[in-house]
């Protein structure tokens, strides 16, 4: 999947997030990086220990990194959630957090695809000039150095020699 395809399958607005971020490899970077963020767990742990104070923050902030990145359906529905917690109120209406939870889990997974279609396109390249690790630093692009564990991509990178 590729990274417009990513956005319209969550309902994001890449063009909006260019005019921030103009260089697409930059936005593929921090969106997959996003997929490892801690603030929906710090969201999720809040809300299930009822701690209204943490969870507004963790709220706020998942909304302003969604914002940043154009996660528009996201954004929206933590700033609902954000809204119903301000001042350490109980949240009264579950539905608002079931809302981030979905816009979450449909994120992450398209984030998935995308970096499965990235990993693909750069072990297609390595074998094709044979470069190794040389490849991802001059193209930009360390998507598989960031998501996939350092031992397997050095063997990918380096062949099958092992330690």
């Amino acid at each position: 999947m590729k990274l417009e395809e990513l956005y319209q399958k969550i309902g994001g607005d890449l063009k909006n997030v260019m005019k921030r971020i103009p260089n697409e490899a930059m936005i593929g970077k921090f969106v997959r990086k996003y997929a490892n963020d801690p603030t929906y767990n710090r969201l999720t742990a809040a809300v299930e220990a009822k701690n209204w104070k943490d969870a507004f923050l963790a709220a706020h902030t998942l909304k302003g990194v969604a914002q940043n990145l154009g996660f528009d359906r996201l954004q929206k529905s933590a700033s609902a959630l954000t809204e119903a917690v301000r001042g350490a109120v109980p949240l009264t209406d579950e539905s608002l957090f079931e809302e981030v939870c979905k816009d979450q889990k449909e994120i992450v997974e398209a984030i998935e695809k995308h970096a499965l279609h990235v990993f693909r396109h750069h072990v297609v390249a390595l074998a094709q000039n044979g470069t190794g690790t040389r490849h991802f630093d001059e193209c930009g692009n360390a998507a598989a150095r960031d998501l996939f564990s350092p031992k397997p991509f050095r063997r990918i990178t380096q062949g099958t020699k092992r330690k």
